[in-house]
């Protein structure tokens, strides 16, 4: 072989491995072309570590006029693989709109997000702050629901749907916003409604609600490191206290802050209004006080007086006194959990002229007490104070077959530590008359009567209509009281025959 023909095949031969080269980076290179267009085999299967950048989207913007505001939040995906997530609404309100990763709307996804990488999702809320609140309520809530594989988190939206005074303006749920102004006086004239979304503290000052004021309060739990608690409570410290004064035609509303039809009767929207130790002169007149937990309690050393008020639709009691000092005139109080009145650990009570109904349980109506127990079965520590309470003109009625509960630390103290005077009262009493209970209760309560268990006493007890009707044993029963001239409507008394409970017919 001559060595001109020995080179060209070596020249033939690298040019043979020149092609091969290049097949296999040709065939490398459409592997990975095909590898890119086909990585929605490659998903992350189970359950990734995603996170989201908020847990609450809060649109704190008041408006004035139809408005909108956006905000956003994003996904991050912490897996060195990519991952798809759906999103959905949970409510489906159409005051909020969004745009996922520059797709409008929420189609659910699936929505990729790259490896370490990271997808926006931003929402749109528009609100209608003068139209009606079935159709702007005042918080517009509703939640994003993300998921992926097995988990799934939600994320909160909130906005002000109504042109009110919030209060306070941005803690929201959970925060505590203090009202204080150096022992003087603050009041609530604004025609606008005040919406309370947290918990509100008054100190060292006087919180005055006129004619026709509206408070609305913002329920739900809290849950945080430290404690679970109700949210939605106006507490009144020792150097605070609550002027209420509205009238008969033109009566102060507090209560939960849903109007809906289906949430007039719904109990235990928010917390209530709790006096802590030493508030003093706190005073309700014409005033409506529904949905709460309890309506109202009152903590040792506090006074609270209330004249026509009506306190219903609580999820356990109505009022709940413990060593405190309470008076009430024409007092209603329907539709509770347990007691409509529920009298611990003694103080100074004097009710007239009140009706208390409750069918919607088996405690007793009114259940009094002059001592309080700090453990759950009461067998370690009893503390006992002195009780003063007298009750006259009143309906003490409802489901059971008693209606008053009587419970005094030990049987020396009836008439020593546990005093109580009822007179000119409707009640039901079957077991509390019995030889080791109140045997000389009846004998005791001067002008009462016994409610019959088919005897009719209100118009319409299913509609929440507590007047009594013309065939009524409560009609002129009752013992005419001088300092006591109208009855919880503004209608006078009758100067010689009034009529028992809160109404006069």
């Amino acid at each position: 072989m001559s060595l001109s023909l020995w080179r060209m095949k070596v020249i033939k031969t690298k040019n043979k491995l020149s092609w091969v080269k290049g097949a296999l980076l040709a065939l490398v290179f459409s592997c990975i072309v095909f590898y890119s267009c086909s990585k929605d085999n490659t998903f992350f299967e189970g359950n990734a570590r995603i996170e989201v950048s908020t847990d609450t989207l809060f649109f704190d913007t008041l408006f004035t006029r139809v408005g909108s505001a956006t905000q956003y939040l994003k996904i991050y995906n912490r897996e060195l693989s990519p991952v798809l997530v759906n999103i959905s609404q949970a409510g489906g309100l159409k005051q909020y709109r969004f745009n996922v990763d520059g797709r409008e709307g929420l189609d659910d996804g699936p929505y990729e997000i790259g490896p370490n990488d990271s997808i926006y999702v931003f929402v749109e809320v528009t609100v209608q702050p003068d139209a009606p609140l079935s159709v702007s309520p005042f918080f517009i809530e509703d939640q994003l629901i993300i998921r992926q594989g097995d988990r799934q988190q939600a994320v909160q939206l909130v906005a002000y749907g109504q042109n009110a005074n919030y209060i306070p303006v941005l803690n929201g749920k959970g925060g505590i916003s203090l009202l204080s102004c150096d022992l003087g006086t603050i009041s609530w004239t604004d025609d606008k409604p005040y919406v309370i979304y947290g918990v509100l503290v008054i100190d060292s000052c006087t919180l005055v609600l006129p004619e026709a004021c509206k408070v609305y309060v913002h329920g739900g739990v809290v849950v945080n490191e430290q404690q679970v608690y109700n949210d939605g409570q106006i507490i009144v410290l020792k150097h605070g206290k609550i002027k209420a004064l509205g009238s008969p035609e033109k009566k102060i509303i507090i209560t939960g802050d849903r109007p809906e039809e289906s949430y007039q009767h719904l109990a235990g929207q928010w917390g209530g209004i709790r006096f802590v130790d030493g508030s003093k002169d706190n005073e309700f007149s014409d005033v409506l006080i529904r949905n709460a937990i309890v309506g109202i309690i009152a903590d040792s050393a506090t006074t609270v007086e209330l004249n026509s008020v009506e306190i219903s639709d609580c999820a356990v009691y109505g009022i709940y006194a413990r060593h405190a000092d309470t008076k009430a005139q024409n007092v209603l109080i329907h539709n509770t959990g347990s007691s409509a009145v529920a009298v611990i650990q003694g103080g100074n009570h004097r009710y007239d002229y009140c009706t208390f109904n409750t069918t919607l349980n088996q405690d007793e109506s009114l259940t009094i007490s002059n001592f309080y127990c700090t453990d759950p079965l009461c067998q370690e520590l009893v503390l006992v104070h002195d009780l003063n309470f007298t009750i006259t003109n009143s309906i003490i009625t409802g489901a059971s077959t008693d209606e008053i509960s009587l419970r005094p630390s030990a049987d020396s103290d009836v008439g020593n530590s546990f005093k109580y005077s009822f007179s000119n009262c409707l009640v039901r009493v079957k077991d509390l008359l019995k030889p080791l209970a109140f045997p000389n209760f009846l004998n005791e309560c001067v002008g009462c009567i016994v409610q019959e268990n088919n005897r009719s006493v209100f118009q319409d007890e299913d509609k929440y209509n507590f007047r009594p009707d013309s065939m009524s044993v409560v009609l002129d029963k009752a013992l005419p009281l001088p300092f006591v001239t109208r009855d919880i409507e503004g209608k006078s008394r009758n100067a010689t025959t009034p009529d028992m409970g809160c109404y006069e017919q």
